[in-house]
């Protein structure tokens, strides 16, 4: 696993015994913009791009209602160097660097 993967288990307290319909429903915002249902307990997430995500999560009873307070669990992960500013405003640097020097070079030599 890598630190842009994340596991995430939940688990909602009911009496239901027999799972005909999903009981669970769950979106990372970031991510998912509709809501995904299942019956299982745990949901992996692999390759997330670097952001701020808020994962949500509800329950459904045993009448068939969903939860009216959804889990939430926020986290974040971290960009990669090459996807900051710094960094292409590095690139940007060693641009300028290598044209004008390469700039002054030839001039140096004509002069010469």
């Amino acid at each position: 696993q890598n630190e842009n993967s994340i596991t995430l288990r939940y688990l909602g307290i009911s009496n239901r015994k027999i799972r005909e319909k999903p009981f669970y429903r769950y979106r990372l915002s970031g991510l998912d913009t509709n809501w995904t249902y299942t019956n299982d307990r745990n949901v992996h997430y692999i390759n997330l791009p670097g952001g701020e995500y808020t994962f949500t999560t509800m329950a459904r009873n045993k009448n068939g209602k969903w939860s009216s307070t959804p889990a939430r669990f926020t986290f974040s992960i971290a960009r990669k160097f090459t996807d900051s500013w710094l960094f292409y405003a590095l690139l940007v640097a060693v641009g300028l660097i290598l044209v004008l020097g390469t700039f002054f070079f030839a001039a140096s030599r004509s002069s010469s």
